[in-house]
């Protein structure tokens, strides 16, 4: 559990820097933010992360009850 909470930690601490620079500019319009958030590789990244994270906790919680 350590490891895995640690391996966590780095990997969002290593993806954080790069998340705040990138080209390209956040549009304000629900179609241009979309096509941005699908077409930026750090965006994608993070969903990634964030969409392993929750099925984590989904099977965790499942064990749980």
């Amino acid at each position: 559990m350590m490891k895995r909470t640690l391996t966590t930690i780095l990997v969002l601490a290593a993806t954080a820097g790069s998340a705040f620079a990138h080209p390209g500019d956040h549009a304000f319009s629900v179609i241009g933010s979309l096509a941005h958030l699908l077409t930026e590789p750090d965006h994608l990244a993070m969903m990634g992360v964030v969409a392993l994270a929750a099925f984590g906790v989904w099977r965790w919680r499942k064990t749980k009850a």
